[in-house]
């Protein structure tokens, strides 16, 4: 673990305690493996699998999304590499 991370890092360590996401530290080789040596950042993101959406059912999807009061995140990737 960095002793001075950035303090982008930092924000999202922060915000991960919040929201009481599990944070596991590694070694930056480890990382790399764990992502292909490709760029990381030191940060990698270890999410469940979701249903594909395909672009042309996208404005039906956001339209329904929107209309739900609260407790919706929604995050949208480009080139994501399983």
């Amino acid at each position: 673990m960095l002793d001075n991370p950035p303090e982008t890092i930092s924000k999202i360590k922060q915000i991960a305690i919040e929201k009481n996401i599990k944070i596991n530290y590694t070694t930056k080789e480890r990382l790399d493996k764990f992502s292909g040596n490709r760029p990381n950042n030191g940060i990698i993101l270890k999410g469940e699998k979701r249903e594909y959406i395909p672009i042309k059912k996208f404005d039906n999807f956001l339209e329904g999304y929107i209309k739900k009061p609260e407790g919706n995140l929604l995050v949208v990737l480009d080139q994501v590499i399983l």
